[in-house]
């Protein structure tokens, strides 16, 4: 089972002049189904994040 909220606008929206949006995934193994994205060019993931800030 896995669920998907977003995109919102990160709590620091813009950054060097880029803007930067959340998209949470949560599940037993949300690594797998992102491993398996062709992520866009200048997209970054970030898997078991600290924080979201």
């Amino acid at each position: 089972d896995i669920r998907i909220t977003g995109p919102f606008p990160a709590f620091v929206w813009r950054l060097r002049g880029r803007y930067r949006w959340h998209i949470t995934v949560r599940g037993s193994r949300p690594g797998d189904l992102i491993a398996g994205l062709a992520l866009p060019q200048g997209w970054t993931v970030d898997v078991d994040p600290a924080s979201v800030a």
